[in-house]
């Protein structure tokens, strides 16, 4: 097969003079997992919440603060409900920042939202209780700092991470033969006033290197405003972001606006279908981005094809895409469904792809079968020792 290819300009082809050739020297055929793939392959998603309790002197007010507790619950619910069966267990990192915390209210950009050491709460109920119990306790400061909780959630990220490649370097192979790497998923939920814009764009550029994603939600803005806002801007730049030369490794942010998304429905449950459509589209590819980043693409060869059919049966039926739209910043997608679409309407979205009992069964098998393969492995461990 002849590897050199004429190039011809398209008012330039009757001519025998060419425009230039170029020569295909070698070939790599590449397969990129999706979204599904990697977490049936044992990835888990952790999602971590961290609420901003400052506000103006101006929003004292009795309906701004039934406003500010309405938004941050429907926020908490809206991304907490579908990821549900996408954790390995039912504790959410929970954090506040922007308030003076008691007992001597110093001042705290990130501190537990239950206000106790241990930032982790068991179920979503939980989570409600903890931001209430601060929202009596705390005293808010005029603006918020960002940059704080995006480290330390960066760093769980990372903690994650090495723990699993102790795993990987024990002479595991595939991604289904040691703990996959988790992906965190940070909401920030903020009025989307802060003063840490400069450390908040290195905060993101750290985290950019660790397998997070984070998702900006304003609240509290009742009027639809036609100029795109700082945080905004801040969420949506993806690798455009820059610092002294720094820039992001790939994109991990994304914004939702409460308020526009009320503009669009009004219906208390396609509301929250919206917010959970807008923040969670890009979750998949920037998570798919990061694993292929990091060398995780290998195909999982223990997984039952069988078991995902009634998922996978489902999304087609409903013309699910599990490619959700283009990466802001121009990177190829890393999903292999053809049908590149976005997702159409939360509720069928979330009835498909969320399957529970089917995903249940999965990571039931998976897990008696991961048992096995250890038990195998310390048998004939303790046999060699033995000899």
């Amino acid at each position: 097969m002849d590897s050199k290819i004429f190039i011809f300009y398209e008012g330039n082809r009757n001519r025998k003079k060419s425009a230039g050739t170029f020569e295909l020297c070698r070939f790599h055929q590449a397969y990129n997992p999706s979204f599904l793939e990697y977490i049936f392959a044992g990835s888990f998603l952790n999602l971590a919440f961290a609420v901003d309790f400052s506000r103006s002197d101006s929003a004292v007010d009795e309906n701004n603060l039934r406003r500010y507790v309405s938004d941050v619950e429907l926020s908490i619910s809206a991304f907490g409900e579908p990821l549900r069966e996408f954790q390995s267990s039912n504790s959410y990192a929970a954090f506040g920042l922007g308030a003076k915390i008691p007992p001597q209210f110093r001042e705290s950009q990130e501190f537990c939202l239950n206000l106790e050491t241990d930032p982790y709460c068991r179920g979503l109920s939980s989570v409600f209780s903890a931001f209430k119990t601060s929202f009596v306790n705390v005293q808010p400061l005029n603006m918020a700092h960002l940059s704080h909780v995006i480290y330390y959630v960066a760093k769980l990220a990372q903690n994650s991470l090495s723990r699993a490649s102790l795993a990987l370097s024990s002479g595991m192979e595939t991604i289904t033969d040691y703990n996959a790497p988790n992906y965190f998923v940070l909401v920030i939920i903020t009025r989307g006033v802060f003063d840490d814009l400069k450390e908040t764009v290195q905060a993101i550029i750290f985290a950019s290197r660790s397998p997070i994603s984070i998702i900006f939600v304003e609240i509290c803005n009742d009027q639809k405003r036609e100029e795109i806002t700082e945080l905004e801007r801040l969420a949506t730049a993806g690798t455009r972001l820059n610092y002294h030369g720094r820039k992001p490794e790939r994109d991990c942010t994304q914004y939702v606006s409460i308020a526009s998304c009320r503009f669009e429905e009004s219906k208390p449950n396609d509301l929250k279908a919206l917010i959970a459509e807008r923040g969670l589209s890009t979750i998949g590819q920037q998570m798919c981005t990061w694993m292929l980043r990091n060398g995780y693409q290998k195909v999982p060869s223990t997984v039952d094809m069988q078991m995902l059919d009634p998922i996978l049966t489902d999304i087609s039926a409903q013309n699910i895409s599990l490619t959700v739209q283009s990466n802001r910043s121009g990177e190829p997608s890393t999903s292999t469904s053809s049908n590149a679409t976005t997702i159409s309407r939360p509720t069928s979205w979330k009835r498909s792809l969320f399957n529970q009992f089917s995903l249940r069964q999965f990571r039931k098998t998976s897990k008696q079968r991961n048992q096995n393969n250890q038990k195998q492995l310390n048998s004939s461990g303790n046999r060699s020792t033995s000899t």
